[in-house]
């Protein structure tokens, strides 16, 4: 056979092994390459931002990462498998003690930080909320800018609303919980009178506790004052609300001071009797002893009752009352701080010892005097009584 046609028929078999071989006798015989350091780490780009890693290439500080390859480095795959910076960052991510606070913390957040209307800001403290605006101001319509930490808030930042009576705001976190506060907008300075009803005897007199207040409570000084008296006959008051008792009754008294809201309050002139702690008194109520002072709805002075009044020092902690009839007449207990405000009440004893006489259990918040009335449930009833207080 000639010598070419040999070698065309052989070439098919000679190119494959003629295209693989390489000037690498290394690589020709399937060895690879060694790497410069077959000790270090593949290069997997910047470290710092991942903290140190123990054997397994996990965080010490930031607890379990996912499963990774832990054999030797050279082994390790190329650059970006063995931990690019975006894989450290994740690391960096994973979820420390911390953190889990601070998501909780961020979930249950409903506190309102500021309250605010134009220029003026509301003072928050605790659950109330106070907005003082100049005299004369519309408040049917304010519509205030609200900052808070929760998820949301009703009304909404920036809804009008009328601010004539307090407007409750509630922040709903993210956790569902909620908070409510009380706004309350003050626009006009106000006369502060006490006590609310004065309780004097005829011929005896009685200081009124007057001032004049801004719509945030800062005391305006050198207030004066008018006064108007629906029974002049009755008492006397005088420019610096000096209440002299004349005659037995009641009146109601008007304050006012230039540019400020004025203020009432009530005088009723009848006899006061000293109940020491411990001791009963017997008595009995006539229509001589005088209306009631307390016996309104409102717990102002009323013609519809007569009742005794005594005077109680008292000092903090439970207090115990007993006004017993013998079941004979319905009786009407009222107790009043020395500001002249009903703190307690009782018809029928609640425990059912008494029948219709009554029975009044207090706690004292704070040590003064306090006014109680024995009265009747019916109006202009009369009837005897034991009375006694026990501390």
């Amino acid at each position: 056979m000639p010598v070419a046609l040999r070698l065309r028929s052989v070439l098919p078999l000679l190119l494959p092994m003629i295209v693989g071989c390489s000037d690498d006798p290394l690589e020709n015989e399937g060895v690879d390459p060694p790497s410069e350091d077959p000790t270090s780490e593949r290069d997997a780009g910047p470290r710092n931002d991942a903290g140190p890693r123990d054997d397994a290439g996990s965080r010490n500080d930031a607890g379990p990462r996912p499963e990774r390859d832990a054999g030797p480095a050279q082994d390790s795959g190329s650059p970006e498998d063995s931990g690019s910076p975006e894989d450290a960052g994740q690391a960096q991510d994973s979820g420390s003690p911390e953190d889990a606070g601070t998501d909780a913390g961020q979930a249950s957040a409903k506190d309102i930080t500021s309250f605010a209307v134009g220029p003026a800001a509301g003072i928050i403290a605790g659950n109330d909320i106070t907005l003082a605006l100049p005299p004369g101001t519309d408040v049917s319509a304010l519509s205030p800018v609200i900052v808070h930490t929760g998820a949301s808030l009703v009304p909404g930042s920036g809804t009008p609303q009328d601010f004539t009576q307090p407007v409750v705001y509630t922040v709903t976190a993210a956790d569902g919980s909620t908070r409510s506060y009380t706004v309350e907008v003050r626009r006009d300075r106000n006369v502060v009178v006490a006590p609310r009803v004065v309780v004097v005897p005829p011929g005896q007199s009685a200081g009124l506790a007057l001032r004049v207040v801004d719509p945030l409570d800062a005391l305006v000084t050198n207030a004066v004052y008018t006064f108007g008296n629906s029974a002049p006959d009755v008492a006397s008051v005088s420019a610096l609300g000096l209440v002299t008792a004349l005659a037995a009754g009641s009146t109601r008294l008007d304050i006012a001071s230039a540019g400020a809201a004025g203020a009432t309050t009530w005088v009723a002139v009848r006899s006061v009797f000293d109940l020491p702690l411990g001791q009963t008194r017997s008595e009995s109520i006539v229509a001589a002893d005088g209306f009631s002072a307390y016996g309104s709805q409102d717990g102002l002075p009323s013609v519809s009752y007569y009742s005794d009044v005594y005077r109680l020092a008292l000092q903090p902690g439970l207090v115990t009352i007993v006004m017993d009839t013998g079941d004979e007449l319905d009786s009407y207990l009222l107790l009043a701080d020395a500001d002249g405000f009903l703190v307690a009440g009782n018809d029928d004893d609640d425990d059912g010892a008494l029948g219709v006489g009554s029975k009044i259990v207090y706690e004292v918040p704070a040590a003064g005097s306090y006014f109680l009335e024995a009265s009747t449930f019916s109006g202009l009833d009369t009837g005897a009584y034991t009375l006694r207080a026990t501390q």
